[in-house]
This record gives C-alpha cells, structure tokens and sequence, in this order.
C-alpha cells in the first residue's frame, strides 16, 4: 500500500498535536511507513526512542490506515509515551544484564517521569 499525501499529513498532525501535549516539544520525532500490515511482533505501530538524543521514529503499517482516526490518534500517543517511559525501560533492561544502576540514576528517572505525568494532568486542569 502506498502511503497518500493526506495520510502523511494526518501523520504529521497528530504527531505534532500529541508532543505539544505531552511535553516533548524538545524531540525529534520522524514518521516512517512500514512494509506489510504489521510489525514482525503484530503491532501497527512501532516507536524507536533515544532520550539521549531525543529523537523518535515512529513506524506506521498498513493496517494503521484502517482504523478509525480516533483509534489512530491514541495509537499515535501510545507510541509517542514511549518516550516518556524509555529512560525507565532502559534501566531495567541495564539491570537485567547484570550493569550498574544507582539508586540516585533510578531516582532521577522517577521524578523526572513523575513530573511530565504532573505536567500533562495538570495541562487538562487548565485547559477546561
């Protein structure tokens, strides 16, 4: 399936809307549009966060298109959540290798996540 000029778009708008929203003005994010109806793992959408970087490539598979624009729009900010919770995720795989994690390195983590989760929540306070 090639992708439209619409869908690319749409793609964009919704990727811009959410990372205003979500605090992550400071990102890269890139669409990319995958082969195939799904991923090799059966998802529609995939996410490759770097916070070091701050840099995201969101894939899109053909079986995105179908859904209805607002199942896209939440699968979107699914997927741009990750980099929100990727620090978090990395640490846990780094203990799970056997390499050193400090209490201090965890906390960071926490607080930092816990503040942007503050940040959005209180964002929908305002906003009404």
């Amino acid at each position: 399936m090639k992708v439209t000029e619409k869908q690319r778009l749409s793609l964009q708008r919704m990727i811009k809307k959410w990372k205003h929203r979500l605090f992550l003005g400071e990102w890269f994010v890139f669409a990319a549009y995958g082969e195939g109806d799904e991923s090799e793992s059966g998802a529609i959408a995939t996410s490759s966060p770097n916070p070091t970087y701050m840099q995201c490539t969101i894939t899109v598979y053909e079986s995105f298109w179908r859904k209805y624009k607002a199942d896209q729009e939440h699968i979107i900010v699914h997927e741009l959540c990750h980099c929100i919770t990727e620090p978090a995720y990395r640490a846990q795989i780094d203990l799970l290798n056997f390499k050193m994690v400090t209490n201090d390195h965890i906390n960071e983590i926490r607080e930092r996540t816990t503040q942007r989760i503050a940040n959005i929540a209180f964002q929908q306070e305002w906003r009404k």
